[in-house]
Parts: structure tokens; C-alpha cells; sequence
């Protein structure tokens, strides 16, 4: 029951923190989601790749 509630305190905490952080450096925040994009679009092109034509 403790550990439940210190993950969900993480949690709140990581989210507040990425907001706070969303609100102090717009820029970099771009530049992370942009890097996401990159490693999503990155991760489904090496998924199609493995599943592939047969």
C-alpha cells in the first residue's frame, strides 16, 4: 500500500516537474518532443521492417 502511494507520488511529481520545466524552457521541451517524434517514427519503421512483406 505505501510503495502504490509512492508511485503515484512519483508520478505527480515527474508530471509537476515536466510541467514546471515546460513553463521554464519552452525551447528544450520542443527539442525533447521532437527527439521523441524521431525515436517513435524510428520505432515503427524498424517495427514495419520486422513484421515486413511475407
Amino acid at each position: 500500500m505505501a510503495l502504490l502511494l509512492l508511485l503515484l507520488y512519483l508520478r505527480v511529481y515527474v508530471v509537476g516537474t515536466l510541467l514546471w520545466l515546460d513553463k521554464l524552457l519552452p525551447a528544450t521541451s520542443l527539442a525533447l518532443h521532437k527527439l521523441g517524434m524521431k525515436m517513435q517514427v524510428t520505432r515503427t519503421g524498424r517495427h514495419r521492417e520486422m513484421s515486413g512483406p511475407t
